[in-house]
């Protein structure tokens, strides 16, 4: 495992009884799952993935950095988020959901 990361709704502080929690999960070679489990979102992703859904700035790096906390994670999670964060700085990206809006600028 390389990292751990919970974000949503719960970690924005916009959550109520029923939200469940969302929670990244970055393994070093085997992804793509969804896991609903006991009021948990799991995703699942390999490492390559989520380097590959940074580098195109993807909807679910947004959603994920618009609010996150890192549980765990070991270096290369670290430099992708902090790389990920300032691409989407550069890029002027905003990201809106039930929330509000979370401007990256």
């Amino acid at each position: 495992m390389m990292g751990i990361i919970r974000f949503g709704s719960r970690v924005k502080g916009y959550s109520h009884e029923s939200s469940d929690e969302d929670i990244l999960v970055i393994t070093r070679s085997k992804g793509g799952e969804v896991i609903y489990k006991e009021g948990k979102h799991i995703l699942v992703v390999s490492l390559q993935d989520f380097i590959e859904e940074v580098l195109k700035a993807s909807p679910l790096v947004s959603a994920v950095l618009s609010g996150y906390e890192i549980i765990y994670a070991k270096y290369p999670v670290y430099f992708w988020i902090e790389r990920a964060s300032e691409m989407l700085r550069r890029a002027g990206s905003i990201h809106v959901d039930k929330g509000g809006v979370r401007d990256f600028a």
